[in-house]
């Protein structure tokens, strides 16, 4: 794959409803953290997501407000600080 979508912004007048739509027609959820002016729409197949929910942590938001509070990093960070070495890699 050479590029993948992480994010889209929609400006609308009634967010909610758009956010209904959309989690309707790609089987998203909306995010609890959400209020009138901003909805928040996951992919439930995202790995981010499925970790938070592993986790207890509720949602892939929630997972990334923690990391940043308990650790000063983000999920990025902490994922490339602990990767698991590479077969081509030397030890």
């Amino acid at each position: 794959m050479i590029a993948a979508i992480r994010s889209v912004v929609l400006d609308t007048r009634n967010p909610r409803e758009l956010a209904d739509f959309w989690a309707k027609v790609l089987g998203g959820t909306i995010l609890p953290e959400s209020d009138d002016t901003w909805v928040v729409v996951t992919d439930p197949g995202s790995p981010l997501q499925k970790l938070a929910e592993d986790a207890g942590l509720g949602s892939a938001t929630s997972l990334r407000q923690h990391l940043r509070s308990t650790l000063g990093v983000s999920p990025l960070t902490y994922r490339k600080a602990f990767k698991p070495p590479g077969p081509d890699s030397q030890r």
